[in-house]
């Protein structure tokens, strides 16, 4: 489904979780508002996306830190290219698009070295 359009009512859902969806989108702030637009009063917003530190160079030194060879590391790095590209912003970057779609409860953490952001709030 359009991330930007999901055919789900408002408010169908328990929780929304987009994993390394939202910093691919044009607009990840409309993308969090309709991930919150389908999730209930109270409920969960989640999402995993690059953080601002993850570039090519990042993720091969990641992957020669922990002894990641072949295709582990072949997708790391070009998870890390692709990422480039898109959207990468801090954990407080995350956080402050959540607050702009209206979550609220908002936390962020780094992981994977720091190159990634987990996030979630809550919908009001």
């Amino acid at each position: 489904a359009d991330a930007l359009a999901l055919p789900f009512a408002g408010a169908a859902f328990d929780a929304a979780l987009a994993t390394n969806l939202l910093f691919l989108l044009p607009d990840p702030l409309a993308g969090l508002i309709e991930m919150a637009r389908v999730t209930r009063l109270g409920g969960t917003v989640g999402w995993l996306n690059p953080s601002d530190r993850l570039s090519q160079s990042a993720a091969a030194a990641f992957c020669d830190g922990r002894g990641m060879t072949g295709f582990p590391r072949f997708s790391f790095i070009n998870y890390a290219r692709i990422a480039e590209g898109h959207h990468r912003l801090s954990g407080e970057g995350w956080a402050n698009l959540a607050r702009a779609a209206g979550l609220n409860d908002v936390v962020t953490e780094g992981r994977g070295g720091g190159l990634m952001t987990i996030g979630k709030g809550r919908v009001r």
